[in-house]
């Protein structure tokens, strides 16, 4: 299978990684694997560069600060945990010379909060995301062994809570993330005056699918989405709710077998939770554009002191792969993995408090986020698990977060 990766046209040389960062990769990488050959990655710019090609929507009269270091610097102060313009601003004025000049700054005045804010609110979204998941998308580079299971990829949207403005109105962007390592595959913003389905084909188009298997809310559970998901030769997974209340019937009426094809127990935090998984062919006339599978899906969840059922709920889904391309182990895979979106969201709100941000003008909102985006991809990618505390690393150690984004301190 081919992973996609953003092709970038240099004009003059293509600078090189720093060792350190391949070192670093190779050495802190546990369960993630990198597809791309170590003796690739020396060819590969630093995101001081992939920032560089980002449009710098600011007037060139009285500008101080190059948009590249404005975002370099951010992405550091949010590697160690920033979760506003004023501990980016804060981390500006404590870096010390040679880390300002190695970031293409002037040693002139260090930005302020408001520097940062204008630059950020005037930023084109689309166009930074690119950049920053393109980055991302050349460290996990161009192939994949032929074995490779296949690669996951949910989506779901968030609402940016503390960039409401007066109306009430605030920043509703959907995000995709690769099940397998982590990493944000993309994000767009949705139309304020418009929902979450808007924004499923535009965020896909950017990203090469063939052959990943693509996990969504019910919400998105869309004939369009589905014929638009086969034209991609990609598959689909999705939820079947009251939205759909002809497919849902239809689904609820099939002769579902009394054992599960596949079941999986685990047992955290004083719960044992017991996930079973039905799968059957789908019936001639199905109401839903190329489904080859029905899928019951089933949670029992018990409190493992006392035995006492809290919850029992069962689930009904649809794909368009066969028992071939997936199985019922592997279906229960990618509904399992589904929560890696949720993760991150709940990463963004909790380790970088992104509801309670007060940053609300233009694209500032966004900026932020597709910035913790980025920073959460690349720990990921180290194998930190608790983002948190790799945050807490990163603010102790400079030079390593330097290393992480291609710098050499």
């Amino acid at each position: 299978m081919i992973v996609w990766c953003l092709v970038i046209t240099f004009a003059g040389v293509v600078p090189s990684m720093s060792s350190s960062l391949i070192e670093d990769l190779s050495r802190q990488l546990e369960d993630v694997v990198l597809p791309c050959p170590p003796d690739r990655l020396p060819g590969l710019p630093t995101l001081l560069d992939v920032l560089g090609m980002v449009p710098d929507p600011r007037s060139p009269r009285g500008r101080r600060h190059r948009l590249s270091f404005l975002l370099a610097v951010a992405v550091l102060a949010v590697l160690g945990g920033a979760r506003s313009l004023a501990a980016v601003a804060q981390w500006a004025r404590d870096a010390d010379a040679d880390t300002v000049t190695l970031l293409g700054g002037s040693g002139r005045a260090q930005p302020s909060r408001r520097t940062f804010g204008r630059a950020f609110a005037r930023l084109d979204g689309d166009l930074l995301d690119l950049a920053c998941r393109g980055w991302i998308n050349m460290l996990l580079a161009a192939s994949e062994p032929d074995d490779a299971a296949m690669v996951g990829l949910s989506l779901d949207g968030k609402a940016v809570r503390g960039a409401e403005d007066a109306g009430g109105t605030m920043p509703h962007l959907v995000a995709a993330v690769r099940t397998d390592t982590g990493t944000v595959a993309g994000q767009r913003a949705v139309d304020v005056k418009s929902n979450e389905i808007t924004a499923f084909r535009p965020l896909l188009d950017g990203i090469d699918i063939t052959g990943m298997m693509i996990t969504a809310d019910a919400l998105h559970t869309q004939r369009e989405h589905a014929r638009y998901l086969h034209r991609r030769s990609a598959f689909y997974l999705l939820p079947v709710l009251g939205n759909q209340p002809k497919l849902y019937a239809a689904l609820d009426a099939m002769p579902w077998p009394a054992d599960p094809h596949h079941s999986d127990t685990s047992r955290s935090r004083g719960r044992i939770e017991t996930r079973t998984l039905r799968a059957l062919p789908a019936p001639p006339g199905l109401p839903f554009p190329h489904a080859r599978q029905a899928v019951l899906i089933e949670r029992h969840t018990v409190d493992a002191a006392t035995g006492k059922v809290l919850h029992h709920y069962g689930v009904l889904a649809v794909t368009n792969a066969t028992p071939d391309h997936a199985t019922p182990a592997d279906l229960a895979r990618h509904t399992k993995d589904h929560w890696m979106v949720e993760n991150l969201h709940q990463v963004r709100d909790t380790t970088f408090a992104e509801d309670a941000s007060r940053v609300r003008t233009g694209s500032a909102p966004r900026t932020m986020a597709t910035l913790r985006n980025l920073a959460i991809s690349l720990l990921k990618l180290l194998g930190w698990d608790n983002i948190a505390a790799a945050t807490r690393h990163m603010a102790a150690h400079r030079s390593d977060a330097l290393n992480l984004i291609g710098l050499a301190s």
